[in-house]
């Protein structure tokens, strides 16, 4: 298994248990990796959202976690989320 994988994963299981400093942690790894995958493909549109950190959000957004606003992260679009004003 790809080590982002393992990271994510790992993020997810956090996540879901509630255990906020783990899942951040293992959000700075999956956004790390993301950034170096841009870095490979510029110009690329997928390269503006991190959609392996997305879904480690929403988990942990379901389970009462605080989540910060970082590149990668559009967390406005997040249902549950403060910033989130109307977006399903």
């Amino acid at each position: 298994m790809a080590p982002t994988a393992v990271v994510h994963i790992s993020g997810l299981i956090a996540a879901m248990e509630g255990d906020e400093d783990a899942t951040t942690n293992a959000l700075r790894g999956v956004i790390k990796d993301h950034r170096k995958e841009v870095r490979n493909r510029p110009g690329h549109l997928e390269g503006l959202v991190s959609y392996s950190a997305m879904s480690i959000c929403r988990v942990a957004l379901w389970n009462g976690l605080v989540i910060e606003e970082q590149p990668y992260l559009p967390l406005c679009f997040m249902p549950g989320h403060p910033l989130n004003k109307g977006f399903a």
